[in-house]
Parts: structure tokens; C-alpha cells; sequence
């Protein structure tokens, strides 16, 4: 086991870093999270970059044509400064403690790699102990190549080929949620219930919602069902069962209001994360539908998205070229077919236990 997650380690570094974005602990990254971690050691929630005179003169800084020189891309311009709109967790745990370490500021590529293979990790270890628990007269060979599926079968090498703030926050999201739900389910599954695993579950589902926003309905899911079944069913005392709600509860709620708080000072709005003041290719004011993920948005971008028909060929997903242009089937395809042929193993060894 520690021999393959050196190898997973090394070759997540190996991938990160191999693309034209080499690890170099500099003393002025200008990198966003590097940006965001400068300003909070100021005492600011915005980067300590200015914009420049000319973009704030602009009748409308944030019409994308008239801004294309000057603007700080994808940043936030509100009230005469730069914020940024992904989750502030990954530079609050981990550019700004190595920014006070003086290890100088955290390369992209280091970053996304090593929360992919926490991430990575966990989902390994979720995988062992699912199989253990339910399936435990599965053979070692086909353990080890339902851990080769999820490592070879996510999409974390192709998101490691181009690093920046938008994967980091992706990867730490990725980390997080894992983690979670392998701390969620060693929770749940065993009797008692371990109040602290659900604890550091819900944190760590809050800290994921951090990275990523998006990630708070996958993290409410499996929060909700256990209070539900909980508050039906009362298997337990009424004490017993509100110290695993406020366990399942509690951190989540603290994150999600520490986020709110974070939104708060800076726009002045709980649900503001900045979206609506970011200077990209289209204007978030007069853009159909408007910023971030209106129904509107969401609709078009899932019209536009190709879906290939599934395969089992898994090795496709590993051999295509960084020339090749990026589609989803590089995306979907892999996960999936390796997740059907796991099924079909498991199905042929366990019989209808599986």
C-alpha cells in the first residue's frame, strides 16, 4: 500500500508539473490563491494587485471588449478592487500556512497535485472498506484493480495537466468530499455511531462547499438522509439522536455561516461570491441569464455539452494526447466504463450479494 501511493504520488507531481508549469517556490507567486493568502496576511479579503487607472475610467469596466488590456482576468472588480470568486478554504489552509512557514508562496501545480492525492486517498480507502464490509469474499487481484479503476478512472491526470486556480479549487473540492464521505460512512456503518468521524465528516463536507460552492448539494445529500432516518425511525434516545445531528451538523453549519460571513464583507451579500462583478469574455450584467449558475446558464452549457456513448474501453481515456482537443468523453468515459466492469466482477464473484 505505501509503495503504490508513492507511485500515485509521484506520479501526480510528475503529471502537475511536466506541463510547461515546473514547482518554483518563488517570493512573489502572482498566482490568485497566492494573491488571496498575501492579502489576508494584510488583513484584507481583497488582492493586493490594484487595478489599473485606465480600467476603472472605463464607461464600463466590465464590458469584456473595452477591459481585455487591463483587467485581471476572471477576478471580481468591486468598489476599485480585486476579489476572487472560488472558495477561500485552499488558501486559508494551505498557501497561507506555507507563505508563514517561509517556504515562500505555493506553486498551482503543487497544490493541485497534493489534494488530488489526498483526495485520491480516501477514495481508495472508501473503495477497501466498502468491500470489506459488504463484499468480503472479493479476491486481492480484483481489490487491486478495482483501486488501479478509481485511480486510473477519474479525470484528476487530465484536470493535473493545466494547473491553476481553477483546478486547485477543483482538487480541494475533490479532496474534501472524499474525505467526508469516507469519514461519513466509517461513521455511520458502525455501531455505535462515531460521533467524531461524523464531526470531521460534516467538516469536511463544509470546508469542500469552501472550494467549490457547487459542492453543497452532494454534501446536504447524505447529511440529510441520516437526520431523516434518524428523526423517522429514532432508533435511539432523543439525547442519543441529537448528539449525532449536532455532530452531522454543526461543523457543516459553522463553515456555511464562516462562508456567508466571508460574502458578507465583501459584497455585502450572503449569495454573492463575486460572480456577478467577474471581468471575463462576457459582460455578467448584460449576459443572457446573467452570471454564474442561473437555470438559464445551466441549460445551455448542458445543451452544448456532446455525450458519447458509453464504453468499456477505459484505456481510451489514458492515451489521448494533449493536442487532441478537450471533450467531455475524456471526462465521462473513463469513470464510467471502469465503474461497469467493477460491477460485472464483483457481481460474477460475490453472486447476489453484489
Amino acid at each position: 500500500m505505501l509503495l503504490g501511493a508513492a507511485g500515485l504520488l509521484a506520479y501526480y507531481l510528475w503529471t502537475a508539473s511536466s506541463s510547461g508549469d515546473p514547482f518554483a517556490f518563488s517570493e512573489h507567486d502572482p498566482s490568485y490563491y497566492n494573491q488571496l493568502g498575501d492579502g489576508l496576511l494584510n488583513g484584507h479579503l481583497h488582492l493586493l494587485t490594484k487595478p489599473s487607472p485606465q480600467l476603472l475610467h472605463l464607461a464600463d469596466p466590465y464590458d469584456p471588449v473595452a477591459n481585455a488590456p487591463y483587467r485581471l482576468h476572471d477576478a471580481s472588480l468591486y468598489h476599485g478592487k480585486y476579489y476572487l470568486y472560488w472558495g477561500p478554504v485552499p488558501a486559508v489552509l494551505l498557501y497561507l500556512p506555507f507563505r508563514l512557514l517561509s517556504l515562500g508562496e505555493m506553486p498551482d501545480s503543487l497544490a493541485a497535485a497534493l489534494f488530488a492525492f489526498v483526495g485520491t486517498c480516501f477514495a481508495v480507502a472508501l473503495l477497501r472498506y466498502f468491500t470489506r464490509r459488504y463484499l468480503p469474499k472479493t479476491s486481492p487481484w480484483m481489490l487491486a484493480l478495482g483501486t488501479l479503476g478509481v485511480v486510473a478512472g477519474s479525470a484528476l491526470p487530465f484536470t493535473l495537466r493545466r494547473t491553476a486556480v481553477y483546478e486547485v479549487a477543483i482538487c480541494a473540492a475533490y479532496c474534501f468530499m472524499f474525505a467526508g464521505l469516507y469519514l461519513f460512512a466509517t461513521g455511520v456503518l458502525e455501531r455505535p455511531y462515531s460521533l467524531r468521524r461524523l464531526g470531521l465528516a460534516s467538516l469536511c463536507f463544509g470546508l469542500a462547499v469552501g472550494c467549490r460552492v457547487t459542492m453543497v448539494i452532494p454534501a446536504l445529500l447524505p447529511v440529510a438522509a441520516l437526520v431523516w432516518i434518524l428523526l423517522k425511525h429514532q432508533p435511539h434516545t432523543r439525547r442519543e439522536t441529537s448528539k449525532v445531528v449536532a455532530a452531522l451538523m454543526g461543523p457543516l453549519a459553522l463553515c456555511g455561516f464562516a462562508l456567508a460571513a466571508y460574502n458578507v464583507l465583501r459584497f455585502g451579500s450572503v449569495t454573492e461570491f463575486g460572480q456577478h462583478y467577474q471581468l471575463a469574455g462576457l459582460n455578467p450584467r448584460t449576459a443572457p441569464g446573467g452570471s454564474g449558475t442561473s437555470p438559464y446558464r445551466i441549460r445551455v452549457g448542458w445543451a452544448a455539452v456532446p455525450r458519447p456513448p458509453i464504453t468499456t474501453s477505459a484505456a481510451r481515456t489514458l492515451v489521448v494526447p494533449m493536442s487532441s482537443p478537450i471533450t467531455p468523453a475524456l471526462v465521462t468515459e473513463g469513470p464510467f466504463s471502469l465503474t461497469q466492469m467493477r460491477v460485472r466482477w464483483c457481481y460474477r464473484v460475490n453472486g447476489d450479494r453484489a
